[in-house]
């Protein structure tokens, strides 16, 4: 995924540091590109436990030949707690193979669009890479997550929970981004600020920018007030 924060600027270094270079888009090029703000929660919210309950049910709704098969071999079922509980009462004798087949494809769609949904949840307080919590929800964390990667969770752990999962290890080790081509683009007319650390960089991003879109086109987006340059030390100190 990608992430992007929807603070306002003058509000952005009050929060956590996402560096000392800043490229301001605006929120119509994110909605045109499928971003979307993430649902921040807490552990044992009503929305978080709903989530996962519809996750896990939908993942076992996809075996229901399995539970009939085994169901006919003298297995009993019996699954505690919405909404798995809804399984057990299922009448398999009842059911055919296609019913079957009908119902676990449901639950397939069921357990896809869950996922997409898990994607976009975060927990509303978060742990730093120094150890120190703080209020992620100040964020206002905006999420770009590709249709076109396969989904996979992996897991820190092996399923017993004792061993390390060594393909845990080997993602963690990778740098982002972890794309082999950038997904997301954007041109002149989709910036709305660009910031440089220092106020003696500026030539540098104009530099840039003359090169990539013309000088004509840059000097034109900034005399309408559709563009906006500034320095760090600028917006902090006189801003």
């Amino acid at each position: 995924m990608v992430s992007f924060s929807n603070v306002p600027l003058i509000e952005s270094r009050n929060q956590v540091s996402y560096g000392d270079y800043f490229i301001g888009l605006k929120r119509d090029w994110g909605t045109k590109n499928g971003l979307h703000p993430v649902a921040y929660t807490y552990k044992g919210s009503d929305y978080e436990r709903g989530v996962w309950d519809l996750m896990r049910e939908s993942a076992l709704g996809q075996t229901l030949h399995l539970l009939k098969e085994h169901g006919q071999n003298g297995v009993n079922f019996h699954f505690e707690g919405d909404p798995l509980k809804n399984l057990s009462e299922l009448n398999f004798e009842q059911l055919t193979d296609n019913n079957i087949q009908a119902l676990e494809r449901i639950f397939e769609k069921t357990h896809s669009q869950m996922y997409d949904m898990i994607l976009y949840l975060k927990p509303y307080i978060v742990t730093d890479s120094k150890g120190q919590e703080r209020l992620a929800y100040n964020d206002r964390e905006w999420r770009y997550i590709p249709r076109h990667v396969e989904k996979k969770i992996i897991y820190e752990t092996d399923a017993s929970g004792n061993e390390f999962n060594k393909e845990f290890a080997e993602w963690t080790k990778k740098s982002k981004p972890h794309y082999k081509e950038n997904p997301l683009k954007f041109e002149l007319n989709d910036i709305n600020f660009i910031i440089a650390k220092e106020q003696n960089e500026i030539h540098i991003i104009y530099k840039i920018l003359f090169e990539k879109y013309t000088k004509e086109k840059v000097i034109e987006q900034i005399t309408n007030g559709q563009l906006i340059i500034l320095s760090l030390d600028k917006v902090t100190s006189d801003l």
